[in-house]
């Protein structure tokens, strides 16, 4: 695949992220789930809410894969641009990849509360359970790590090799470092 190839599917992968990104957002907004520690309001509210979490684990299946193709298109351009670097796309490929696979585990929590509260009488100790799970995973520490892996190896081997304009890799470093603030937020 030629260079001009090769950006133009990263940047198409970037893009679809960015709009899956953009259609799954408000899926998240629409109603709190009550409080994390009453396990039969949450039972009741993932029983309201089951389509929104099946449709929200459908689009994020696609944007698993589109950011995944990014990371391997990304990985592939420093290899191109500078050998030298390519254990840094490596390791971002590695980070993406980490990333994704701990955010299919919080699906299947989430979804696994969803599914238990479907018939209307969902166990309130699954539903508190489940959620407590997929919010670390999705909202704390293992997410903002992983990210911030990733962006400190984006933003540096930009940096690096000048495979994107400057500011990108420097935007990269700025989202490092608020990933990086956010981990004791656990």
């Amino acid at each position: 695949m030629t260079n001009a190839r090769m950006r133009r599917l990263t940047g198409i992968c970037a893009l679809a992220t960015i709009l899956l990104w953009l259609a799954i957002f408000p899926l998240y907004t629409l109603g709190p789930l009550g409080s994390l520690y009453d396990g039969a309001v949450l039972a009741g509210e993932f029983f309201r809410i089951h389509n929104i979490v099946f449709t929200r684990i459908l689009l994020g299946m696609g944007i698993y894969v589109t950011l995944l193709v990014f990371a391997v298109g990304l990985r592939e351009l420093i290899r191109r641009a500078d050998a030298e670097y390519e254990w840094v796309g490596t390791l971002g490929v590695a980070a993406m990849a980490v990333w994704v696979g701990v955010t299919l585990v919080a699906n299947g929590l989430e979804g696994g509360a969803a599914l238990d509260a479907l018939m209307g009488s969902g166990d309130p100790s699954v539903a508190r359970a489940l959620s407590m799970g997929y919010l670390l995973m999705y909202n704390g520490s293992i997410a903002f790590i992983m990210t911030a892996l990733f962006m400190a190896a984006a933003g540096y081997a930009t940096l690096a090799t000048g495979i994107l304009p400057r500011w990108t890799g420097w935007l990269a470093y700025a989202a490092t470092v608020l990933c990086l603030v956010c981990i004791p937020a656990m």
